[in-house]
């Protein structure tokens, strides 16, 4: 019996002995594997724009909507610098006097002839803004200040024909041809909104005030933009893109984020997708997903509405004030100006709106022993 029972535990000693480093081994977690780092999340964002122009000239009427095209750098969540390029518009004046019969000054008779002008124009612009930029879901507001380098050139042709008498001042003049070239540098103010139509296409509508004196004075421009890199705030999606759930109303891919975990610590991010049984974010360079057992509540932004259409009445006082003096276009430019300066101020200062808490449950169990009857409440967070 004792050396069975010796034969037996020798038998159980070594299985626990082999088994005891992979049990070992299987509690203790594996090592993170090293963070590979990505040069491309290190690149500025990169995005092309391109559509049509109207242009406000005093007093120069023109022919046709010029072709604009921009290049914007998105260097973070907040900030943006935008080039913008205006096709050179032609523009033209024509003045016919008509016929002028036969004048006497003096006991002198002399004709004035017939006096015609023709006024050719060739007004174009190049800009650089940095731009302030708030999103309230698919809406992108974006509104700043920079520099316009604009370019004019402008050809006279005066003739007159059938002109005599020597007291006459005109028949001196005679035929000629103006030429006149003016470039400059003018300080612009920039405002528009960008409405994302697919994942890298945007919509745009801009308006600009600034320029010369009765060359440019304000523009309005619409067209299509396109992302070719994501800003840092879009980029590192994970490979396999998470279904969308109702666990998370109103809250869209490449929205901020706040998280509070169970433990009460915070993590701010990008949203890019959430499944049934957690959320993905992007919390600056890193791609985070969290289960929804440990989130206590998730929030976004709260809306913009109110500094927008603030900044939008305050714009159309300017734009009013501006077209009376000058150049009607200014209205409209005024008013996205304001509008993206309202919003982004409203974002700076903007709080949070919870959109999703954690249920909680409560159990009542009751407790009853031979001294004592109670009864036990436990409050459970799921």
């Amino acid at each position: 019996m004792i050396p069975a029972i010796r034969t037996s535990l020798g038998i159980a000693a070594t299985v626990l002995c082999a088994a005891w480093p992979r049990t070992v081994a299987a509690q203790v977690p594996s090592p993170e594997p090293p963070r590979q780092v990505n040069a491309t999340n290190w690149l500025p964002g990169i995005s092309i724009g391109a559509g049509v122009a109207t242009v406000g000239t005093e007093r120069i009427p023109w022919d046709k909507h010029p072709f604009v095209t921009s290049a914007r750098i998105e260097l973070s969540r907040l900030f943006v610098v935008d080039a913008e390029w205006t096709q050179a518009m032609h523009a033209q004046t024509f003045y016919d006097s008509g016929d002028l019969g036969v004048s006497t000054l003096n006991g002198q008779s002399g004709i004035y002839g017939r006096a015609t002008s023709k006024f050719e124009y060739d007004p174009g612009m190049r800009s650089i803004a940095v731009l302030a930029r708030s999103r309230m879901g698919r809406l992108s507001f974006l509104g700043g200040a920079g520099l316009g380098r604009f370019t004019h050139t402008q050809e006279g042709t005066f003739t007159r024909t059938g002109c005599t008498g020597p007291w006459v001042v005109a028949c001196a003049d005679g035929n000629r041809v103006y030429t006149d070239g003016q470039t400059g540098t003018t300080l612009i103010v920039v405002g528009g909104i960008d409405v994302e139509v697919l994942p890298r296409v945007q919509a745009f509508v801009s308006g600009r005030i600034g320029g010369s004196n009765a060359i440019e004075e304000a523009a309005i421009a619409v067209g299509v933009r396109t992302t070719l890199l994501p800003d840092p705030s879009r980029r590192g999606r994970p490979a396999k893109a998470a279904p969308s759930t109702g666990r998370i109303p109103g809250v869209r891919s490449g929205d901020q984020v706040w998280i509070v975990f169970e433990d009460g610590k915070e993590e701010r991010g990008t949203f890019l997708g959430a499944s049934a049984s957690d959320v993905t974010i992007r919390a600056g360079t890193t791609v985070v997903t969290t289960p929804f057992a440990s989130i206590k509540t998730v929030a976004k932004p709260d809306s913009l509405l109110q500094g927008l259409g603030v900044g939008m009445g305050s714009g159309l006082g300017v734009g009013l004030l501006l077209a009376y003096f000058d150049e009607p276009r200014t209205i409209p430019a005024a008013i996205l100006i304001g509008g993206a300066v309202g919003a982004f101020i409203d974002a700076l200062h903007a709080g949070r709106h919870v959109v999703y808490r954690k249920a909680t449950s409560v159990t009542v169990s009751p407790v009853v022993t031979r001294s004592v009857a109670k009864v036990g409440v436990n409050v459970a967070w799921r």
